[in-house]
């Protein structure tokens, strides 16, 4: 099971850094056949969408739609799980900024912050929102995770590190 997370996190990084940005989409809406090709798009393709959702793409090859819609749904996890290891390590720079510098200001090289495990949880209720096919051959897939499950994720996460920090703290 365990390496069953690793396989498919190792998959999510590849298909991000090989994947075409959601951000990268205004910038091409700029180019005559990008604009033909979303014409009759709906508004979450061309429009910005919520913290909890995210889009992305794939192009069908020899019609095989489904082939499609699982790449696509696998670049829009990847982004969604990047986006949430994101904020976790944000919030968690915020809450504890104080307690992660030592006396010379050096981050404590023993604390290494790694939230692929609560990633993996908010991940846990994501559900297809919607799906659309550009009358270009490309299959657009609107994803949204449950932000009850989202927000449990990084209270976790917080709670986890609190308790990581009070160990630091009796040393």
């Amino acid at each position: 099971m365990r390496n069953l997370k690793f396989l498919t996190l190792g998959a999510a990084a590849i298909i991000t850094f090989t994947g075409c940005s959601s951000s990268d989409l205004d910038k091409f809406t700029q180019y005559k056949p990008m604009q033909n090709e979303l014409q009759n798009a709906p508004n979450w393709v061309t429009d910005s969408v919520n913290e909890y959702q995210v889009k992305a793409s794939a192009k069908m090859i020899n019609d095989e739609f489904e082939l499609a819609r699982t790449e696509a749904t696998m670049r829009a996890k990847a982004k969604l799980a990047e986006r949430i290891n994101s904020n976790i390590t944000q919030i968690l720079k915020e809450k504890f900024k104080k307690k992660i510098k030592n006396k010379n200001g050096d981050t404590k090289q023993n604390l290494k912050i790694n939230t692929e495990y609560f990633v993996n949880m908010a991940l846990i209720d994501v559900k297809e929102k919607s799906i659309w096919v550009s009358n270009k051959g490309n299959v657009w897939v609107l994803l949204e995770a449950n932000p009850e499950v989202v927000k449990m994720a990084i209270q976790k996460v917080i709670s986890e590190y609190s308790d990581d920090f009070s160990k630091i703290d009796d040393e």
